[in-house]
């Protein structure tokens, strides 16, 4: 069968979302669709960190698919017209050994879905999931339309970022539930997985993983996630971080406890040169130095640079007069793999002995948390 590979494919796929691994299970799936118009048919999943692709006519209003999934999978189909930015029309489901029917009339997106346990679980948790979604959008949409200039703008964001945060929270509720129902599962191994990118809470995610099915815990995916949580662990609040040496600009030796040991409390700082968010989070974090350097505040940046002139350029020009440390090597900085950095900017604020306080502090919260300890 004919293979389509372009930017915009892939880019389409990466917006549903990919899973995971294993023991290869045979899945077929047909499409019904009378009155069918659109030409070919695309699927897109992912396997082993591959999108694998593949297209097939509609005949008949008819199409089949054979594929060998490793472990149950997010399955994206498109109509090659939605491919190529003509219309939208597409349609995301899970699969597992067995098939999968789609049946509707010239639409793959108002399609019906028939198929395994976990195409009907996916069902349903998208049906929970999707109202809490479109709240979550509509927030962002409102927030970005109130005007800096109106009298009332902080009481405005201040209403709306307490709505988003409910929201958030009531999702995450409601994907906590779905997991502790269905604990035998492989989406709730896939849900759970959701809640592994950035800062990692362990003791959320851990009874979690531990709570289901035996079977389902010796899975590639699930094995990954136990990996996470052992590195999530060592960076969880109240721990001793983890010590560290490495190289200062000057590129002399400089160590993590000879730094908290100069002081009371002390930010390690994850951040790049080409970094945007973390650029605009220079200043507030400058702020709080200025403010509370001389009462035992003291900062360890980390950077993810690749080139040592861009990284120290970007130092003076940010005006970041502290302590400095990097190996050069992008996202293999051994200290971001000892801590499970995923994303910049990151931060862990750690007292006078290395025991982790808080972590991502952004914006003013870094100010307000020192304010609030050396005060």
């Amino acid at each position: 069968m004919k293979l389509i590979n372009t930017p915009l494919l892939i880019a389409l796929f990466l917006l549903l979302g990919c899973t995971a691994k294993a023991q290869y299970k045979n899945v077929t799936i047909k499409g019904h669709f009378p009155q069918w118009n659109r030409g070919p048919v695309v699927l897109l999943y992912s396997e082993k960190e591959e999108i694998k692709q593949d297209t097939t006519n509609v005949i008949n209003g008819k199409f089949t698919f054979k594929l060998k999934l490793a472990e149950p999978s997010r399955i994206s189909i498109y109509s090659i017209a939605a491919v190529q930015g003509q219309i939208k029309d597409n349609i995301g489901f899970y699969a597992d050994q067995g098939a999968v029917y789609l049946n509707g009339s010239d639409s793959l997106a108002k399609a019906t879905i028939k198929g395994t346990r976990i195409t009907q679980e996916g069902i349903k948790l998208h049906n929970e999931t999707t109202p809490i979604q479109q709240k979550i959008i509509a927030i962002r949409n409102e927030a970005t339309s109130v005007s800096k200039g109106d009298i009332t703008y902080e009481a405005q964001m201040k209403e709306l970022n307490d709505s988003y945060r409910s929201q958030i929270d009531t999702m995450i509720a409601v994907k906590k539930n779905f997991i502790e129902q269905h604990p035998s599962s492989f989406l709730s191994l896939i849900t759970l997985n959701e809640f592994m990118g950035g800062a990692i809470d362990y003791d959320f995610v851990s009874p979690l993983l531990k709570g289901l099915t035996s079977s389902l815990q010796k899975t590639t995916l699930a094995k990954e996630i136990e990996s996470k949580l052992i590195t999530a662990k060592r960076t969880s609040i109240g721990v001793i971080i983890p010590n560290f040496s490495s190289k200062d600009t000057s590129r002399n030796d400089i160590s993590l406890m000879n730094v908290v040991g100069n002081g009371k409390y002390t930010l390690i700082d994850f951040w790049a040169s080409w970094c945007l968010p973390c650029r605009k989070e220079n200043p507030n974090i400058v702020k709080a130095y200025q403010a509370f350097h001389q009462k035992g505040f003291n900062i360890l940046s980390i950077s993810l640079d690749k080139s040592e002139a861009a990284w120290k350029k970007a130092i003076v020009q940010d005006n970041m007069s502290w302590y400095h440390a990097s190996s050069l090597q992008y996202w293999d900085e051994p200290i971001a793999k000892l801590y499970g950095i995923s994303g910049v900017p990151d931060s862990f604020l750690v007292d006078a002995e290395g025991k982790i306080i808080a972590r991502g502090l952004r914006a003013e919260a870094l100010y307000e948390k020192l304010q609030a300890l050396l005060n």
